[in-house]
């Protein structure tokens, strides 16, 4: 099936669920061990690459931005590309409020 000709992809596209459903949908040669390690990954990363207007792109719009995720994939690790919270660096900060507790209010001496 050549998915980017047939009137119905839309369809199939919502109906996608795996990584691996993608590969086919898109028609990307895929290694089965490297999507096995790194699926949730290539998801990810598919998803961070999307544009807000993502539903006006075409089949081969987000063929290619499938095949970006995928392949950042084969250079990279999910943790390198700090794609999920858990492995980003975390970042503090600290209010002032929180510091010394509540604020008293100011009183004037007589």
């Amino acid at each position: 099936m050549n998915t980017a000709i047939n009137e119905d992809w839309k369809e199939e596209f919502a109906e996608l669920q795996s990584a691996e459903e993608y590969c086919e949908f898109f028609e990307i040669d895929w290694n089965r061990d490297l999507l096995a390690r790194n699926r949730l990954a290539v998801l990810q990363r598919f998803h961070d690459l999307l544009p807000p207007n993502w539903g006006t792109l075409d089949y081969a719009e987000l063929r290619a931005l499938f095949a970006m995720a995928y392949s950042s994939m084969l250079t990279s690790s999910a943790r390198e590309a700090q794609l999920f919270k858990i492995f980003k660096t975390p970042i503090y900060g600290i209010s002032i409020e929180s510091i010394g507790g509540r604020r008293k209010a100011s009183s004037t001496c007589h």
